[in-house]
């Protein structure tokens, strides 16, 4: 009796970078929609303000894009994601006052971050050339 071994069938990056980057959007959304509604939202990032969707249409656009599997995206996306953990960093927490700190701001702090950062670590490996498996 001969036994075979199914090897791993190659996954692409594009889904899961696109998955992982409309997980972090859909997140940080519902917690500004939710803010908002409560009260606790800032003003200058609220379900009001224009500037909130555009910034989650570039996000939703870039999820979109990387799905296309195209070295500029990639490299765009290089780009991006270190730009929003700098601005996660370094100004969100001047806005993260107490009255955001409920639960649910945690959870939509360190998921969106935690997201951030596994679409960055994809993004890496993506543009080194490194093989993904399921």
């Amino acid at each position: 009796m001969t036994t075979t071994s199914l090897r791993p069938a190659p996954s692409s990056y594009r889904f899961q970078v696109a998955g992982v980057l409309v997980a972090a959007f859909t997140l940080s959304a519902a917690h500004t929609v939710y803010g908002t509604i409560a009260g606790i939202a800032p003003d200058e990032f609220n379900a009001r303000n224009p500037v909130s969707w555009a910034f989650y249409a570039v996000g939703f656009a870039m999820a979109l894009a990387a799905r296309t599997d195209r070295l500029a995206v990639w490299r765009a996306l290089a780009v991006y994601l270190p730009v929003l953990h700098a601005v996660g960093l370094f100004w969100y927490p001047s806005v993260f006052t107490a009255r955001l700190q409920t639960p649910f701001g945690w959870i939509e702090n360190d998921g969106y971050m935690a997201l951030l950062a596994i679409a960055l670590y994809l993004t890496v490996a993506r543009l080194r050339g490194v093989s993904l498996a399921r």
